[in-house]
């Protein structure tokens, strides 16, 4: 039965994640095409490297408190899981909006919203578990 507050502590705090890198990434990139005066497609990608970094600190300290963990592993799995993930997140707008006729905006929030559960809890227990085999 514990299980479950963990649980939902830890998607609470996943969550707040979420929002706070939302914020983060959206200043970040404006400040770099604003005030550092960078394409706006090298302002992306400053904005995306730098909230990955920030995510994957979040998750690995606040969210699910696998500091003991082995941090390169962890690191290696964390980018290679969020490149496949924001992949598949495109991928999945793109069939929802062309195949299936489903309005752009609503596909992007289904999506989002379904990925959030995944990755939270391939998270929890691939990238930030004890040994980085699926937990039981």
């Amino acid at each position: 039965m514990r299980a479950l507050p963990t649980t939902v502590k830890q998607m609470s705090s996943f969550a707040a994640a979420g929002v706070f890198v939302l914020f983060t990434n959206i200043a970040v990139t404006a400040m770099l095409r604003e005030w550092a005066g960078l394409a706006v497609e090298l302002a992306y990608a400053g904005g995306y490297t730098t909230v990955l970094t920030i995510s994957f600190l979040l998750c690995r300290h606040a969210v699910f408190n696998a500091a003991d963990g082995n941090l390169n592993r962890q690191f290696t799995y964390f980018i290679v899981s969020s490149v496949f993930f924001r992949s598949m997140e495109f991928a999945a707008n793109v069939v929802c909006y062309k195949l299936f006729a489903i309005q752009y905006l609503w596909a992007l929030v289904m999506i989002q919203l379904l990925s959030f559960v995944i990755k939270f809890f391939y998270y929890r227990a691939v990238v930030f578990s004890d040994d980085g085999r699926p937990s039981t």
